[in-house]
């Protein structure tokens, strides 16, 4: 309820902050600044904003995956052409995902010092750069450098989108919103070589990145007009009322600066001690590295050399993993959210729920701790009180199903291609295998941000890292393994490997997730 000696606030203002006291505002909106002097947290934005705003942090996140794996079709042409076997081209995918581990690191400080907007424009503007370097590369030495600045341009949505997720949604359907966003990145290395295939198969590889210079510089002024700033106090917030107030998104106040960059990366690198984030990250980024990786670079080799397939083909060979991570996101967040929403008299309460409710005291005190989750949530006291028997662990049930069908996924495809088995065979086996995947990848970021709500950019931080060190290492190993043993005895290590850290890391946090929050 406002105060008296402050002005009334508007209709749309006072229906979404109903309950909760007003604040005068860091940085008041110049125009508006007589009449609506507390900040419309993003909770509160209109749909038609919220909506928006996702559809740019999902096509920049896509971005960093698509770039990623756009070339793999093309393998062959840059071998020829930098004189290098296809085992080097695979670094060039190598360095430039471990650069996106380590670019948050540099963004993440950055824009809780100057806002989000700001941050991933510059950012954006550095990858494009990087990109047009690759192009024009000539040498393996300058190609590699080139795809190391593109990989710590391209990372910054990749903890900075969750954070937009968790300030626009309630925990009650920010499953579904932070599954669309983990949808473009793992959905990113199969549409990007379905894709280029062609590309390659009809002109040369460097096509294949002049494509991505312009659809990042699309995305560029496409955020350069629409993106909001969500974090009060930092120079380019304002308040948006209507879809017309995005428009305007200088800042409004140049000097003003928020956070400390030592702090925050104090911060990121803290929420390693977490039990249920590296838990969490562990499950998802092994079976993420040897299906979205390990699968994806052999394509070249499987299909090009054991089944003489053209590099058009092999991109249409990428489409069923693409559809198998689609119809994976299209129950995968409504079931989450529905199972977390479950009553604890249940029987998924009852066999879960009611072993981990210790989560409710960890919300309250949240809560109690931070005006500014309670204000975000936009809930009255009484839904504070209902929603606080909420138990993250019971999301789980869906990731432990989503493991299962990636160890069959990966099971069938090794021996499948052990035994020469017809390419359908194969492409089923890699659909299956991606539709665990998501699974997977959808449920454990929403498991982590359900813990960790005040901290959801750092903890999302460590599970990309995670992510990308696991694309790393496989890409080191993969195909020298595949030669050394056999695809079948490869695969089934691979497999036994995603059971232990996957079954193992999620039967653990199912188990004790809550005594660990």
């Amino acid at each position: 309820m406002a105060q008296e000696t402050t002005p009334p606030p508007s209709r749309t203002q006072s229906k979404a902050s109903s309950g909760r006291k007003d604040t005068p505002s860091p940085v008041a909106d110049s125009s508006n600044s007589a009449d609506k002097t507390s900040p419309l947290l993003p909770i509160d934005w209109a749909p038609s904003i919220k909506y928006l705003v996702l559809l740019q942090i999902v096509a920049h996140a896509g971005m960093a995956s698509w770039c990623a794996s756009a070339f793999i079709p093309a393998f062959l042409q840059m071998s020829k052409f930098f004189h290098r076997s296809i085992g080097d081209m695979t670094y060039l995918v190598g360095a430039y995902t471990l650069m996106m581990g380590a670019g948050v690191l540099l963004w993440n400080p950055l824009a809780d010092r100057y806002g989000r907007r700001p941050v991933l424009l510059l950012s954006l503007s550095e990858c494009i750069i990087a990109t047009c370097g690759v192009a024009v590369s000539k040498s393996y030495a300058s190609i590699m450098v080139a795809r190391i600045f593109q990989g710590l341009g391209v990372c910054a949505p990749l903890s900075l989108g969750a954070a937009y997720m968790k300030e626009m949604y309630p925990p009650r359907n920010r499953g579904t919103a932070l599954g669309i966003w983990t949808l473009s990145i793992t959905c990113g290395p199969f549409i990007a070589p379905f894709i280029c295939g062609f590309i390659a198969h009809h002109t040369t590889w460097t096509w294949i990145i002049w494509l991505e210079a312009l659809m990042l510089a699309a995305i560029l002024l496409f955020e350069l007009v629409f993106l909001p700033e969500a974090v009060p106090g930092t120079p380019c917030f304002r308040n948006l009322y209507t879809l017309r107030d995005i428009l305007v998104q200088l800042p409004t106040s140049p000097n003003t600066v928020t956070g400390d960059f030592f702090l925050t990366t104090r911060k990121t690198l803290a929420a390693v001690r977490y039990p249920s984030v590296w838990l969490a990250g562990l499950a998802f980024a092994v079976p993420y590295g040897y299906i979205a990786v390990s699968i994806s670079s052999l394509f070249p080799v499987v299909y090009g050399a054991l089944y003489h397939f053209s590099p058009a083909t092999q991109g249409l060979l990428y489409l069923p993993m693409l559809i198998g991570s689609l119809l994976a996101e299209c129950g995968t967040g409504r079931a989450g959210d529905k199972c977390v929403a479950a009553d604890l008299s249940s029987p998924l309460g009852v066999l879960i729920g009611r072993r981990n409710a210790g989560y409710a005291a960890s919300e309250k005190a949240i809560d109690a701790e931070s005006p500014t989750f309670v204000t975000a949530i936009g809930r009255s006291e009484g839904d504070v009180r209902s929603d606080s028997t909420k138990v993250p662990e019971m999301r789980l049930v869906i990731a432990l199903l989503g493991m299962l069908i990636c160890i069959a996924g990966l099971l069938w495809f090794g021996f499948g291609v052990e035994k020469h088995l017809h390419w359908a065979h194969l492409a089923v086996a890699t659909g299956l295998a991606a539709y665990g995947a998501q699974m997977v990848t959808s449920i454990t970021f929403s498991y982590v941000v359900d813990c960790y709500p005040k901290s959801a950019k750092e903890v999302v931080t460590i599970m990309n890292f995670f992510r990308v060190l696991s694309s790393f290492v496989v890409l080191f190993y993969n195909q020298r393994l595949n030669k050394a043993v056999g695809y079948g005895l490869a695969f089934g290590i691979e497999a036994i490997v995603s059971g232990v850290f996957g079954l193992g890391g999620l039967g653990v946090l199912v188990a004790v997730g809550g005594k660990f929050r």
